[in-house]
Parts: structure tokens; sequence; C-alpha cells
């Protein structure tokens, strides 16, 4: 299976992105997912470029880019909310890629790695996604490895059940309690997913 979710998209008005920052701060604050604030200037072009250091490619230059990035736990790579001055969706390795050609601008999604993510804080970041398209990007566009996106059906979790440790004795996992068969949701997802609800009830 792949283990990558991707997305893309444009939000309505960059003037909103200090309300996407603030209410994603909100939910990661309850979730306990670590987070960093983006404030990149705006009214100078980017300037990143990818780099070798050793086996790695880092990204060195200005972004311009404002946003939060959270951190979910489980999941293996960070989850950008970060825009540039039109209002789309990048990363700071997609920044540097679309500078250098690598990537194409109107195609490019910014991808974040879940193979060890537990199912329960999948569906988190699915929900919370779903969130973002009708409150702030109408035309997000989602490439979910699983289909949990575009089903909100349990059983396509079921698909990282043979690639995901399940958190057993040791450090547990304080949102992200895994069994083979269902959920076993802790008062702090559930939480979260009521501060989402109640977002979403907002907007109806």
């Amino acid at each position: 299976m792949n283990h990558t979710l991707s997305f893309r998209g444009q939000i309505t008005s960059p003037l909103n992105v200090p309300l996407v920052i603030s209410e994603l701060i909100e939910i990661a604050d309850a979730l306990e997912w670590r987070w960093e604030r983006a404030e990149g200037d705006w009214s100078t072009p980017p300037t990143a470029e990818l780099v070798h250091i050793g086996s790695n490619r880092t990204v060195v230059g200005h972004l311009g880019l404002r946003g939060v990035t959270l951190y979910p736990k489980t999941i293996s790579g960070p989850l950008h909310f970060l825009f540039d001055a039109k209002g789309w969706l990048r990363s700071p390795h997609l920044v540097a890629q679309i500078r250098s050609g690598e990537k194409e601008a109107a195609t490019a999604f910014v991808s974040v790695r879940v193979d060890l993510a537990t199912r329960r804080v999948y569906a988190t970041v699915i929900h919370l996604m779903h969130y973002i398209k009708k409150r702030f990007i109408p035309h997000l566009d989602v490439v979910d490895p699983t289909g949990f996106w575009e089903t909100n059906n349990d059983d396509a979790l079921d698909l990282l059940s043979s690639d995901t440790p399940s958190v057993e004795d040791g450090e547990q996992e304080p949102i992200a309690r895994y069994e083979p068969s269902r959920f076993v949701p802790s008062e702090l997802v559930q939480l979260v997913e009521k501060i989402i609800q109640r977002k979403m009830d907002s907007l109806n």
C-alpha cells in the first residue's frame, strides 16, 4: 500500500490564513500535538533551494510561507498547512522543488508519510481535512491511500492494520489507543472530535 497522504488546494482568501493558524493551533493543543507557526514574508519572492548535506536534501533560503505545521503523534512526518502569497498549500520542500522546476506549481501536492499512523490518529487527520475543506479550501484535493477520505467508512482503515503497530505496554499514546478490531477512543480524541464537529455545525 502507498503510505503517502497527499493534498493540494488554494484558500479562498489569504486574509483567512491567520484564522486557519489559530483554529489549527486550538485543535493541536487539544490533541497534544506539537506545532510550529510560520510567518514568512509574502512581499519577497521565495529563494528556497534544496542542497545535499550528506545523504539528505535540506531546504535553504527564503520560503515565503505562512501557516502552521502540525506533528500528529504516530504520523511519520510533519503535516504542513502552509500557504504561499497566492494562498496555495505548500511545504518547504515543495517551494524549492517548484523553483527548481522539479515540480509544477499548478499540480504540486503537499505530501506526508503515514506508514506508522494508528488508525485513530489517521481518522482524526482526515476529519480535520474535511473541516478545512468546508471552512477554508472548498476545492481541497486529497489523495488518501486508504480511501477513508472518500468513504468515511472505518473499514477502509483496516488497510493500515497490517502495516501499523499496535500501541501496547510501555509508552502509551494518550490520543491513539489502537486495537486490531476497532477503535478505543480516548477522552482527548472525543474532545477534539467535538471541537471539529462544533466548528462544522457552525458552518451550516
